[in-house]
């Protein structure tokens, strides 16, 4: 049966066969991919928030007022 209607439909429009056939492996082969394995262990690796400066609103003081004050490197003191 699907053969029969594969058959009427190259000789009516193998456009649109080959349409549908190329939308149909576009959505069935990329699960089946090596590729997605990876990409899915890259997206759980790195993270979707990056950090954001704060805003100084003046009531901050554990916090350094500029990146490369001496309050904002760990481990190295003055």
């Amino acid at each position: 049966i699907l053969a029969a209607f594969l058959n009427i439909a190259w000789a009516k429009g193998p456009v649109l066969v080959v349409t549908f056939n190329t939308g149909g492996l576009a959505t069935i082969l990329p699960p089946l991919s090596p590729y997605t394995k990876y990409a899915i262990m890259t997206n759980q690796a790195i993270p979707y928030n990056h950090p954001v400066p704060l805003h100084d609103d003046g009531h901050m003081p554990d916090v350094p007022s500029h990146p490369q004050g001496p309050q904002s490197r760990p481990g190295i003191r003055q």
